[in-house]
């Protein structure tokens, strides 16, 4: 099954297109001003150095460490890209830009 003939999900099949568009907009908007909060909330609560904190619904805990990563971009310009090529990994992906319709973007030229 390809990225376009995915099953309906419950109760959104008779959506027009038009109220589709509307919808991923506002959902969208929705969901950056919740990550927007999320996040502001989280860097509180590491600033305050909490390691474990409990409300009358959740708990929280917050745990420090190290993520080590690579760097792709340094690895090619020292070993060039064809010799990392047979390590690549693709995979399909499908992307959906939101924007508004009062807000459109400037056309240079």
């Amino acid at each position: 099954m390809n990225a376009h003939t995915r099953p309906a999900a419950p109760n959104m099949h008779n959506f027009t297109n038009d109220y589709l568009a509307d919808e991923i907009g506002q959902q969208d908007a929705i969901a950056k001003a919740a990550t927007a909060r999320l996040n502001a909330l989280k860097e509180e609560a590491k600033r305050r150095g909490i390691e474990i904190a409990q409300g009358s619904h959740y708990r929280i805990s917050v745990d420090t460490g190290e993520r080590k990563t690579l760097d792709t971009k340094a690895l090619c310009e020292l070993l060039g890209k064809d010799a990392l090529e047979p390590y690549y990994r693709t995979t399909p992906t499908c992307t959906l830009r939101i924007s508004s319709v009062f807000q459109q973007p400037e056309v240079v030229g």
